[in-house]
């Protein structure tokens, strides 16, 4: 299925084209993350790491609607947060709610380009949308995640390209897009989600609503992911639920967004706290918080657990764990095969190549229940 976006943003480069050349800079960085919670999560350090450096400047972020909430939350890192959707389904998912017009995007971009900022930073991989922002922003460096220098930008425009690392961990590899500032990047040991505590009362509230035991492990089981591609088999999840529950005496609860309650047992009686679709992340996060382990795919909420600091295991298939694992002793991950060749994991509309998911059903019931248990 062809996308609408790029023609959209061929418009807007050339409209780009019809305005006066930014005269000066007032200085202050623009950061575009046209991702998810993962990928948010996994760009605060990096924001942590300028405000650190240059605690006066400005920063405004650059999010998908549906990543403003989960932005908003680090407000020491940024001073303004901004809704920027591309214009592919692959990112607004279908959701009508979601999606900006042709004119919006035109207006905010001209609004940003008021503010003079003499950086932009694109953590995605190179875009049109991103060319577009650095077209009408001229920035005097743009530093883009790419393997060479986009076509058709301006040439006041500096960019500096950094090619993609897939020996590397996500969140040092995005810290490291400061290095072209000057600013040496820390390794980032785990990316953090403080809980405010009227966030961790309501979750206290909500846990002793449902009826939680105190005194019993509570695991959180997330059997999706966003994409169907890097999903466990459902039956799977539903063996591992029974055998914590019977054998660890664990509460066993399922989490995930809206349309996802598809991937739970079959079977009602099964799944006693069913909240999918029912928490915001300020409560997602602190319920995770109280949890004893987190167990799913590679996804956002895989990261926000490991962001308040709650064991993981998570179960892997066509995605890299060195890339996107949580680290530490703590996070345990299993991968036993790879993607297949013209796999689209990353595309929610796309189906498994393979009957079963062949790459990730290698990854066995028992071995993710012995390492549940280990770390209850």
């Amino acid at each position: 299925m062809a996308e609408r976006g790029p023609f959209r943003y061929h418009l807007l480069d050339a409209a780009s084209r019809l305005l006066p050349p930014v005269q000066s800079r007032e200085g202050g960085l623009v950061v575009f993350s046209p991702g998810h919670m993962g990928d948010i999560l996994l760009t605060a350090p990096m924001l942590q790491q300028f405000r650190s450096a240059r605690p006066t400047e400005r920063v405004t972020w650059l999010v998908g609607p549906w990543s403003l909430p989960l932005a908003r939350h680090y407000v020491g890192f940024a001073d303004a947060v901004w809704p920027l959707a591309p214009d592919q389904d692959i990112y607004w998912r279908g959701n009508p709610l979601w999606r900006q017009s042709l004119s919006t995007q035109w207006r905010m971009a001209r609004r940003l380009r008021q503010q003079r900022p003499a950086t932009l930073i694109s953590t995605g991989l190179d875009n049109a949308v991103a060319r577009f922002l650095a077209n009408v922003l001229e920035p005097t460096c743009w530093v883009l995640r790419a393997d060479h220098r986009p076509p058709r930008i301006k040439r006041r425009v500096q960019t500096v390209v950094q090619p993609y690392d897939s020996s590397r961990y996500e969140a040092d590899a995005l810290a490291g897009l400061l290095n072209p500032l000057g600013i040496p990047s820390s390794p980032v040991k785990q990316p953090v989600y403080i809980v405010h505590p009227e966030e961790r009362r309501e979750a206290e509230d909500f846990l002793l609503r449902e009826g939680l035991a105190l005194d019993r492990p509570l695991v959180l089981l997330s059997p999706g992911s966003g994409w169907a591609g890097k999903n466990w088999p459902a039956p799977r999840f539903a063996a591992l639920a029974g055998q914590l529950e019977r054998g660890q005496h664990a509460q066993v609860a399922w989490l995930g967004g809206p349309g996802e309650e598809r991937l739970l047992p079959a079977h009602s009686a099964a799944v006693r706290w069913n909240w999918v679709g029912r928490l915001p992340i300020p409560l997602l996060a602190a319920v995770m918080e109280q949890a004893t382990v987190w167990v799913g795919n590679d996804s956002g909420p895989m990261h926000l657990a490991a962001a308040v600091g709650t064991p993981t295991v998570s179960i892997w298939g066509p995605t890299s764990p060195v890339v996107w694992a949580p680290r530490g002793e703590r996070h345990i991950h299993f991968r036993r095969g790879s993607a297949c060749p013209g796999c689209r994991y990353w595309d929610h509309r796309a189906a498994c190549l393979l009957p079963g998911h062949d790459c990730i059903a290698k990854v066995e019931v028992g071995d993710v229940a012995d390492a549940v248990k280990s770390l209850l």
